[in-house]
């Protein structure tokens, strides 16, 4: 519930600020093209990619994929951007030319810090659960050494108390 929420609201900020240099359809389809890039790429890091280095301890596999994964994917997104016509063009000595090999450059970086965040998540995430794991070993080995104790007193106290029987009896 509030993935989701947190999930629209991070949107709408990016419409919004796609909506300065753009009309509001085309903000919104920018938009769109870049929450759906950035879902595939964390999704795909996150389910795939990086468990797999970490299980095969091959950490250079995961460095190329996600590479080639960026560069896909910053293809595509340039590719649906240029589809939609919302790839801007900027003046320069009163001519205008497409800019878009530093739109695909600037998407490949943004791809590629988006696999970095995901990363990052991923290693947190872990570090918490073996944080927490270890913490509740701590927990349990504590137990069971009390228990242990425990059950070497017992045997002691029943002894004493039948020592402390025979001798008051004897007397």
């Amino acid at each position: 519930w509030i993935r989701l929420v947190a999930f629209i609201l991070l949107f709408v900020v990016v419409w919004l600020a796609f909506a300065t240099a753009f009309s509001l359809p085309q903000a919104f389809l920018r938009a769109v093209i870049v929450f759906f890039i950035f879902s595939l790429v964390v999704g795909i890091n996150l389910r795939w990619i990086i468990p797999a280095a970490f299980r095969h301890q091959k950490f250079w596999i995961y460095i190329t994929i996600s590479l080639f994964l960026s560069v896909i994917l910053a293809v595509a997104r340039l590719g649906l951007e240029t589809l939609g016509d919302v790839t801007p063009n900027i003046a320069a000595l009163g001519r205008r030319f497409p800019v878009q090999g530093i739109f695909f450059l600037m998407f490949l970086a943004q791809n590629l810090f988006v696999s970095l965040l995901s990363l990052t998540y991923f290693l947190l995430k872990r570090w918490i659960e073996t944080t927490q794991r270890e913490s509740l070993l701590k927990a349990e080995k504590l137990e069971t050494e009390l228990m242990l104790l425990k059950n070497q007193v017992n045997p002691h106290f029943l002894f004493n108390t039948l020592n402390n029987i025979y001798t008051l009896a004897y007397l």
